[in-house]
């Protein structure tokens, strides 16, 4: 009976002491599952950039330097102006909002003069628009027979009408002069204005 118990105390102190002398333990391998430890010897440069930290934008047209630049989370346009060494001399930036906030990916444009005097013009002719348009309390007799179902005589009546009635209020006007009706208006209607 004693060597029994003498045997196992030895079995079990051989057993701690050949379990203390490995790197890992049992008792250590089986908690954490064998799971291979994380490499912290990575560099700062290869862990990702904290998500709104930064932004790029690009600043183009009428600046000193035009390109891209990274700006901090919340800047404003007029920053990223002043980051591309700031307006050129004929920079126009009266239709620019210097105060709004930029987001990332956004390219800021700030025309010349120039560009945009053309730019107003066009947008001028988009909205009128009536440049092909007859003028029916302007327009002669041969620029109203111009249009389709006006001959001599209903040129000569609207011009009659118009002078009467101190011209035309509106285009669905034109159906009270003689000779013109529902149906020849609907012809004409995208022809012509007052």
């Amino acid at each position: 009976m004693k060597i029994n118990i003498l045997t196992a105390w030895i079995v079990l102190s051989v057993v701690l002491v050949l379990g203390g002398c490995s790197d890992t333990s049992y008792l250590d391998s089986a908690e954490s599952g064998d799971v291979p430890e994380e490499d912290t010897n990575d560099s700062i440069e290869d862990q990702p950039v904290e998500a709104g930290s930064s932004l790029y934008v690009q600043v183009a047209g009428a600046v000193i330097h035009p390109g891209v630049y990274e700006l901090d989370e919340g800047s404003r346009v007029f920053q990223a102006i002043e980051a591309a060494g700031g307006l050129s001399d004929d920079a126009d930036d009266r239709t620019l909002n210097q105060a709004s906030a930029v987001s990332d990916g956004d390219k800021i444009y700030v025309q010349t003069y120039d560009e945009a005097v053309v730019s107003n013009n066009e947008a001028a002719s988009a909205v009128s628009g009536d440049e092909d348009l007859v003028n029916i309390n302007t327009a002669g007799t041969d620029e109203l027979k111009t249009l389709s179902g006006i001959g001599e005589s209903k040129a000569a009546s609207i011009i009659s009408y118009r002078d009467s009635h101190s011209g035309f209020k509106s285009v669905d006007e034109l159906t009270q002069v003689d000779g013109i009706g529902d149906a020849t208006l609907n012809k004409i209607r995208d022809m012509i204005t007052i």
